[in-house]
């Protein structure tokens, strides 16, 4: 059994391969990153495409389901769509690619 430290970077590391898997052969145009502040605020995974920006924060807790990106995040892309992932709603953010 793996620490809860452990369990939310293997986490957030499936769900930032797994899409960018389908992506690169669907979707080529999308552009993928993470953003980090030097005061190192961050948001998990960002996407870029001809449809918007899409941000994500991936929570292996369940309980943390309602945090979203930083507000320097939110005020720099105020249009973005911003989600949280967790195990409940992992299976919509996979099935939509």
């Amino acid at each position: 059994m793996r620490g809860p430290v452990e369990a939310g970077h293997l986490w957030e590391n499936y769900l930032v391969a797994e899409p960018a898997k389908w992506r690169l052969v669907r979707e080529p145009e999308t552009r993928e990153f993470f953003w980090r502040t030097a005061q190192q605020q961050e948001v998990d995974l960002v996407e870029e495409s001809a449809s918007g920006v899409k941000a994500f924060e991936f929570k292996w807790n369940p309980r943390k389901a309602g945090v979203l990106p930083p507000k320097t995040f939110r005020t720099a892309y105020p249009d973005a769509d911003c989600r949280t992932i967790t195990p409940e709603t992992v299976f919509e953010f996979l099935s939509n690619g």
